[in-house]
């Protein structure tokens, strides 16, 4: 415990030696004082004799090569910055002769700046009141530094240390820049406000002091030339001493907890009263957050380093089945199991979820078709619609479209449209559209249950419609001709066209009914002409695949066939056209669109002259598909339940009742060369993120360095007052990150607008809620980066040299 009449300061042959690159020189040698409380101290001396030197020491400042310092009897000779912080905190209040104010903050606020260790910020303020109105300053608490005289920034200051209640307070030339009269008002207030500390003044006008001082100490050549006691010191209280184990570390919760509060509000505070350096940050964080924004965009594709492929497409709660036992799920079967399984929904043919199709849009603005990939769905109902209606034909489909697709759809509302599909076999009509703004989504096209029925069938149909021909038999008993043709050519679907009727053209065929009298305009009609038409061909044998151990003896996974494996090689199909009835003409619909294909080849009366090609009406396409693929070949389904959480959960109970079962974001493993150019492509576009945050991270650095090394002075300040180097770092940080609040908002709503927007929505790949978070931690890491670089600058000098260095910005 450290005795009640230990010397509150004691320096021992005290030396401060200062080295240059030129020469090395003495500040002080030999000093040997000792100071206790209620001391009123003038220390005078000619210039250069080292009288702001020993202040220097005395506040810990500088540091001293010779001798030892005591406080309270505790040498101070091993003290590291640190400790030197510490030391300042507890014991010192400064006083300098060009005020060293912080003039961006008020005076309110510079006196708040010294009573950080007062959590109730009520009693704070208080305080901070109190003080003022001791040094005459209550009707200027608001001012800021920089509006004040001379006089009023030195109260401010004395009011500040004030605040502190340390036990020293060291002025250093207080008075210098003051005239007669407000020195000598500034030297009185000193001494009232401060009878109970350790009081010590440099001046080089000792007459100003002579009558408060209570001692005299004058330094020649860096050494204690006098030191005159001139009166008696009052009794004073004591001070709490400082702690005898560790007097200057402490790691309680309690202190933690205290200095990131302060660091808090010292940032926000800093980050108010400096509104062009935070104005100009704001603009230089938003201008990175659009950079990291467009960049993110642009190596949109760097993400599939992480991403994983699923086996079908992703649909919320689908999950697909097969029967371990190969067998084709009929429909009752599934219509069964849904029920028993609490499915929301099944879909028995459900290739086409898996699949994209083409489809063209003619761009009236640009003048050109514009392709685009859709995969298929249903029921049109699931969506809401933003203009238009739902399907009622089979024809008749909604799009699900990011909002880009108002400059194909008409901006100023809906416009129906019509455009063909499935290497134009059928010509469908835009009903309904519902607009997104995420166009990174496939677009998605929605029917009528049946309506989906027949462009499943349409779209397998047309991928293979080559492989399959048609022979057409045509004979009239009165006279016993026969005509006969081979047909291998295109195939269309009229859904205009009544029910099982279908229409032939190759040329000779209309030749042949024009001699019959058949098909003419105005002739009658020929029932006693009989018709044979088949048509036959091979399906492609092939399958998809996939080689996936379950456990449990559940078998190997799924096959998905699309034709059943050898069914193409053991037969050929065929499919009698019998039952159906052929008709001598096709909708004008369907002319049209013929004429449009085939250009100036329509011949009115004739058709088109040297092209076979055969019309269909939809639904016998779709018997076509039952009777030789879908009840035969076809071997999955999927159903629908809540979500995906919901699927997973029924998956053991389908392997249960003899079923294979994929939840559709089960991922696998894609061809191995295929995995290695897409991640060679995403490693390049993760490569130019990279080097973009590092270029962003230097421009930033670069514009921003000159304009906060204005503050310089200002941290300088807090650190000659003991403010913690923590609680100044922290504010740094949190000055920084503020101004990342604006950046943030103006990015977001840059990003909506342009979403948002038809004419600007397909400019950028969409970015999503893991790209916004990839953006703001790569705009924090950048603001840290650049605070951490400033941090360093600020503390890589002593108080004493950024102070003289430093701008009072």
């Amino acid at each position: 415990m450290t005795n009640m009449n230990t010397p509150l300061l004691e320096l021992k042959n005290i030396g401060k030696i200062y080295v240059s690159d030129s020469n090395v020189s003495v500040g002080i040698r030999g000093v040997d004082l000792t100071f206790s409380k209620g001391e009123f101290v003038a220390v005078t001396g000619k210039s250069g004799s080292g009288k702001s030197t020993l202040l220097n020491v005395i506040s810990g400042m500088d540091t001293y090569e010779e001798g030892e310092m005591l406080v309270e009897g505790e040498p101070t000779s091993h003290f590291l910055q640190k400790d030197w912080e510490e030391y300042r905190k507890q014991y010192i209040s400064f006083i300098f002769q060009d005020y060293n104010i912080i003039e961006s903050f008020t005076v309110l606020q510079n006196v708040e700046l010294a009573l950080m260790h007062i959590e109730d910020p009520g009693k704070r303020r208080e305080r901070a009141m109190e003080l003022l109105r001791r040094v005459g300053l209550e009707k200027h608490v608001r001012h800021k530094g920089s509006k004040l005289s001379g006089g009023q920034k030195q109260r401010t200051v004395i009011a500040r240390a004030l605040a502190k209640d340390s036990p020293i307070i060291l002025a250093d030339e207080p008075t210098g820049n003051l005239d007669s009269q407000s020195s000598k008002e500034i030297i009185r207030l000193l001494r009232e406000v401060a009878e109970d500390k350790l009081v010590v003044v440099v001046t080089h006008n000792f007459e100003q002091v002579e009558d408060y001082a209570t001692r005299h100490i004058r330094i020649f050549d860096g050494a204690v030339e006098l030191d005159h006691t001139i009166r008696p010191t009052t009794s004073v209280r004591d001070h709490a001493p400082m702690p005898e184990a560790s007097p200057m570390v402490s790691n309680t919760a309690r202190k933690t907890a205290n200095t990131l509060r302060n660091g808090l509000v010292l940032g926000r505070v800093r980050f108010g009263a400096t509104p062009k350096l935070s104005v100009f940050l704001c603009i230089l964080m938003t201008v990175t957050a659009l950079v990291l924004a467009l960049v993110t965009s642009f190596t949109y594709d760097s993400r599939s380093l992480f991403s994983e492929r699923t086996m079908f497409t992703h649909v919320e709660g689908r999950t697909v089945i097969v029967r371990r036992d190969g067998q084709i799920i009929t429909d009752e079967e599934l219509e069964k199991l849904a029920a028993d399984m609490g499915a929301e929904n099944y879909l028995h043919y459900d290739s086409m979820l898996d699949r994209t199709v083409g489809v063209s849009f003619e761009d009236a603005e640009n003048g050109r078709v514009q392709w685009y990939e859709v995969s298929f769905g249903y029921p049109a109902s699931d969506v809401k619609l933003d203009a238009g209606r739902y399907p009622e034909k089979d024809n008749e489909v909604v799009l699900e479209v990011p909002i880009s697709f108002k400059n194909h759809l008409g901006q100023d509302g809906f416009e129906e449209t019509v455009f063909p599909l499935l290497f134009e076999m059928a010509t469908y009509k835009v009903v309904g559209v519902s607009y997104y703004y995420d166009n990174s989504r496939t677009p998605r096209m929605l029917f009528s249950e049946n309506g989906y029925r027949i462009a499943s069938a349409i779209a397998f149909f047309s991928n293979q419609r080559y492989n399959f021909g048609y022979n057409i038999e045509l004979s009239v008993p009165e006279n016993e001709t026969v005509y006969h043709t081979s047909m291998q050519g295109d195939t269309y679907i009229d859904f205009d066209l009544p029910s099982k009727t279908y229409y032939a053209n190759d040329g000779s065929i209309t030749a042949f009914l024009a001699d019959m009298g058949i098909g003419k305009e105005g002739a009658p009609e020929r029932e006693d002409v009989l018709i044979h038409t088949v048509m036959s061909g091979n399906f492609f044998n092939y399958q998809y695949y996939y080689d996936h151990s379950y456990g449990g003896g559940y078998g190997n996974g799924i096959i998905v066939d699309v034709v059943k494996p050898g069914y193409g090689e053991e037969s050929t199909v065929q499919h009698s056209f019998d039952g159906y009835t052929m008709v001598w003409d096709v909708s004008e619909g369907m002319k049209q669109d013929l004429e449009t294909r085939y250009y100036e080849r329509w011949q009115e009366g004739s058709g088109i002259s040297n092209a076979g090609f055969m019309v269909l009406s939809p639904d016998i396409l779709l018997e076509f598909m039952y009777e030789h693929y879908y009840t035969q070949a076809y071997t999955q389904a999927s159903l629908f339940f809540e979500n995906d959480r919901e699927a997973h959960g029924k998956v053991e109970r389908l392997r249960e009742l003899g079923y294979t079962a994929v939840v559709s974001d089960e991922t696998i493993e894609p061809d191995v060369f295929e995995v290695l150019e897409e991640k060679l492509n995403a490693g390049f576009n993760a490569f130019l993120f990279l080097m973009a945050i590092v270029f962003v991270t230097a421009f930033l650095s670069l514009c921003s360095s000159r304009a906060m090394n204005a503050t310089r002075g200002d941290i300088a300040i807090m650190r000659s007052m003991g403010i913690p180097t923590t609680v100044v770092r922290i504010s740094i940080y949190v000055q920084t990150l503020i101004a990342l609040i604006p950046a943030t908002v103006i990015t977001a709503i840059t990003c909506a607008v342009v979403y948002m927007l038809p004419q600007t929505n397909y400019l950028f790949p969409f970015l999503h809620a893991g790209d916004y978070i990839l953006i703001a931690s790569m705009l924090i890491l950048v603001a840290l980066n650049l605070s951490r670089k400033y941090v360093k600058r600020m503390f890589s000098d002593s108080v004493k040299k950024t102070l003289k260095g430093g701008s009072k910005a």
